[in-house]
């Protein structure tokens, strides 16, 4: 199978991620990589309201320090994962994609969204912050002005705000964002080999933090089949 789904399904808590959602997608992502035929991921929110409203705050508040911290650090880690993945990925987004939710969609490669999706890092408006890379990512896919505005201000983005901003890939009518994941992610991979898209995904991401020499240098280690 060239494309698998990953689906973040508690639909009653807005796929909220709690710990054992957390610890069951980075286990499907493993599964997923060690699978040679699987070229694409899209991930998916179970329901219609939302994609992902973030981290299970009301666990994380039962939780004791030590909790809070191993909590965190695995989110941090599916967050990597996500970004790391040899395949490519894909968001599809309807309803709300907050917090964690936005971090972890941040951190695919492209995102579909329905027409009615929210974006936003609410967090410092609460006490909290955003850490499962949101600060980073948010900065480098739509400008470090725009990323101050949802961080700082607290500002939500419309779909079409989204694309206007470079962080949604297509907008597309309610209900309709997996079928064109899925499309968008079947076509991507029609004519290229796993180790090509592995490839050129580390060589983006890579490349984006380096200076131009050392880019053009990973470039030429990539072509060599060496990098």
């Amino acid at each position: 199978m060239s494309v698998v789904e990953l689906r973040i399904d508690r639909p009653e808590r807005r796929n909220a991620l709690d710990t054992a959602t957390v610890a069951r997608l980075r286990a499907e992502l493993a599964a997923a990589a060690a699978d040679h035929e699987v070229r694409a991921v899209v991930v998916v929110g179970g329901g219609e309201q939302a994609f992902c409203a973030g981290q299970d705050v009301k666990e994380l508040q039962a939780l004791d320090r030590p909790g809070r911290l191993a909590a965190h650090a695995a989110g941090q880690s599916l967050m990597r994962e996500l970004e790391e993945h040899p395949c490519l990925v894909v968001a599809s987004i309807e309803g709300y994609c907050l917090g964690g939710g936005l971090e972890l969609a941040l951190a695919c490669d492209a995102r579909i969204a329905g027409v009615a999706a929210t974006f936003g890092l609410p967090e410092v408006g609460r006490d909290l912050l955003p850490t499962w890379g949101g600060h980073h990512r948010l900065a480098r896919v739509i400008g470090l002005g725009r990323a101050k505005e949802l961080v700082l201000l607290g500002r939500r983005l419309d779909a079409g705000a989204a694309a206007a901003a470079g962080l949604v890939t297509d907008v597309v009518a309610d209900g309709a964002a997996r079928d064109r994941a899925l499309a968008v992610a079947a076509e991507a991979i029609a004519g290229a080999s796993r180790a090509t898209l592995a490839r050129a995904k580390a060589l983006v991401t890579a490349g984006f933090a380096a200076d131009p020499r050392t880019a053009a240098l990973l470039d030429v280690l990539a072509e060599a089949g060496q990098a």
